[in-house]
Formats: structure tokens, sequence, C-alpha cells
């Protein structure tokens, strides 16, 4: 990916970026091409709308507050799938708050996995191709076999009531009616 100096911001011009609606102390901005590694480099996940809202109302103290331990409280991040896990805990893993980035369904299933591997589905897609764009943008996406378990445990089963149902209306629209098929035996 090549970015051309007209795409970076001016570090000159920076009463201007200061102006605008996307400026702000939580908001990165590229402006160097080592950012631009970093950018390409860092992790990315699916995260929902609601976890971000929740995430930004979230107030942590940074000690610790299990009695006796008044250690400093680190944020890590960990990958299950598509979805990012933040654990703030203390070096003697005295966990103090967990945040998901994704709503989880029955069985811990996060949601974005099963729309990841939904849409791969309906799309006409396939696991492989969307396995390769994810690795170029290093974004965190089910493994093979948890889409292949997906569909097998959910996807198959709802397109298959789907079509029955389908099926099942026609059938009824039908009934009692002179119907003439026409093909070869």
């Amino acid at each position: 990916m090549v970015i051309g100096e007209e795409e970076m911001v001016d570090s000159e011009s920076e009463s201007e970026s200061d102006e605008s609606p996307e400026a702000g102390p939580g908001i990165s901005h590229i402006k160097t091409m080592d950012d631009i590694d970093i950018l390409l480099e860092a992790n990315k996940a699916i995260a929902f709308q609601e976890q971000l809202i929740q995430l930004a109302k979230t107030k942590i103290d940074i000690s610790c507050q299990v009695k006796g331990c008044k250690e400093v409280v680190e944020i890590t991040a960990s990958y299950v799938g598509s979805a990012v896990y933040l654990t703030w805990e203390c070096p003697r893993k005295h966990v103090r708050h967990k945040l998901c980035s994704q709503p989880l369904l029955n069985r811990g299933l996060h949601s974005g996995d099963l729309l990841i591997s939904s849409s791969i589905l309906a799309s006409g897609n396939n696991y492989g191709k969307i396995e390769l764009m994810s690795r170029f943008l290093n974004l965190h996406i089910p493994s093979k076999s948890s889409f292949h378990r997906m569909q097998t445990t959910y996807l198959v089963p709802a397109v298959d009531a789907m079509w029955e149902n389908e099926e099942e209306e026609v059938r009824h629209q039908f009934q009692g009616q002179e119907v003439v098929l026409w093909g070869k035996k």
C-alpha cells in the first residue's frame, strides 16, 4: 500500500486539522511513512457500536482494588475469532475488569463470528478468499474449523428450514389446484 505525499497530513498545517471534526485527543492521524507501517501491522478486530459505547463509559481505577494489593492495573488485549477482549489486571493477575468487543450468543459464540460466517455463505464467497483478505488487513476472523462448525451447526440448518417453509407455502398456495409441470423424464 502506497500513500502519496498529498494524502499525508501536513504537520505544518496543525491548526487546520485541529479545527476539523476529526480532531481530538482520542483520534489518531497518519502523519508519517512510519505511521503507515504501524497502521499496517496493527491488529484489527470487529467491534460493535454498543460495546464501544460501553468501553467509553468504563471507569477503572489505575491501582488494583484487591485488599493488600496496590499494583498498577494494565490493559491487555487478546483475540478470540473476530473479537478482541480487553482485560484490566495487575501484575499479580487480579482481574479488575474485562470487556469483549462483541455480544455473545448462546454457548459463548461471538456474534461477529456468526455474522462473518453467514455473510461468507450468503454472498457465495468462500472461506479461503475471505481469510486471505483478512490476512492482508491483519483482521482477526474465525478459524476455518470454527467457520465449518458454525455452518454445520447453525447456518445450513437455518437455510434448510427456510427452504422447507418456502416449499410448504408454495404447496399450500396451489393446494386443490391442477398444476402442470413441464420437463424431461
